[in-house]
């Protein structure tokens, strides 16, 4: 569905994606939820909501860019990108005062949230990078292989997740959670960089 809407100027993808955002809320909380919730990543039905988050990401990718061909001032929209994210945040958050915000679900208010938090934390990596010298190779590397890298995480999850020891994983305390986030963390960042060195690189 993106893919049929990328040509379009920017505002009518933002239209798009809002509007399936809409469609798909209305018909989650009268006819799917039950469906929603009982399927992996949310089945089918979710795929509507990940498609309207999917097309809205690439109106805030362009709005960063300052694509010539979706803006008419760049700099202006460069600028005006990190408001632009923290308005998407508050929208979601205010949103959530009527759905609750639930990746279980795909609901329209955790799209909004999390487009706006994901918006700001690459606003806050891309000053980073330009306004200092650290450049951490890490992050280069996971950005490099991170459609790899995120397909991936969910083997190495399965060090965590199959033992059937609710401990470990379902009940485990928070100190054993920051362990196993940092070991996770640590297994991909290293063949991240492993990949990075050798240049291999997976995309589409």
């Amino acid at each position: 569905m993106a893919l049929a809407v990328i040509r379009l100027p920017l505002i009518w993808r933002e239209a798009t994606g809002l509007v399936l955002l809409t469609i798909y809320q209305i018909l989650l909380d009268r006819v799917w939820l039950a469906d929603v919730i009982a399927a992996p990543h949310n089945g089918p039905w979710g795929a509507l909501s990940w498609d309207a988050m999917l097309i809205l990401a690439t109106v805030l990718a362009d709005l960063h860019h300052g694509a010539a061909e979706a803006v008419r001032d760049p700099d202006l929209a460069r600028r005006a990108y990190p408001w632009i994210g923290l308005a998407v945040l508050a929208a979601g958050l205010a949103l959530a005062l009527v759905v609750s915000v639930s990746k279980h679900r795909a609901s329209a208010s955790f799209v909004l949230v999390s487009l706006g938090l994901s918006a700001l934390v690459f606003c806050g990596f891309h000053l980073l990078n330009a306004r200092t010298a650290l450049r951490p190779p890490v992050l280069a590397a996971w950005g490099r292989n991170a459609l790899l890298l995120y397909l991936l995480h969910g083997v190495v999850i399965g060090i965590f997740a199959l033992p059937p020891i609710p401990v470990w994983y379902v009940e485990a305390p928070c100190g054993l959670v920051v362990t196993q986030a940092a070991v996770l963390l640590g297994i991909l960042s290293a063949i991240g960089l492993y990949l990075d060195r050798r240049k291999w690189y997976w995309a589409l």
